[in-house]
């Protein structure tokens, strides 16, 4: 599933004028990543091909989760409120607003998610983005 299509969608704006705040994990490592970019499917794929100094020692990196932000500029102010956030309080926001919950699983260091529902403006894929 990508992107570019129309799920999870409830802005009025073509795709490709849109930004987006999105939440990476990285299962192995039990981490989150938070970032924005406006193609979401290249800034993954850059992730997990190691382009990333910061985030390639814990690849390969699932997508939580995103936020759909008409500027740029909200999207940063999203993205600096999220990096802010400690563990706890991170999953208590993906939780609320994402509409996800953690398994038990999560303990054994597994954080499998499930899907409830999808607030307009908020679209989720559950699966692992894998580099090419």
């Amino acid at each position: 599933m990508s992107v570019s299509g129309t799920e999870g969608c409830g802005s009025i704006l073509p795709r490709s004028l849109l930004f987006y705040t999105y939440i990476l994990y990285s299962v192995i490592h039990n981490r989150f990543y938070i970032g924005q970019s406006r193609d979401i499917d290249q800034r993954i794929n850059f992730h997990n091909k190691g382009n990333v100094r910061s985030t390639k020692p814990f690849i390969p990196w699932e997508i939580v989760g995103y936020i759909e932000k008409p500027t740029r500029s909200e999207a940063v102010v999203l993205e600096r409120k999220l990096k802010n956030l400690n563990s706890e309080d991170l999953k208590k926001f993906i939780l609320k607003y994402l509409k996800k919950v953690f398994n038990e699983n999560e303990l054994n260091g597994e954080a499998k998610l499930a899907i409830a529902s999808l607030p307009r403006g908020v679209g989720f894929r559950n699966r692992e983005v894998n580099s090419r």
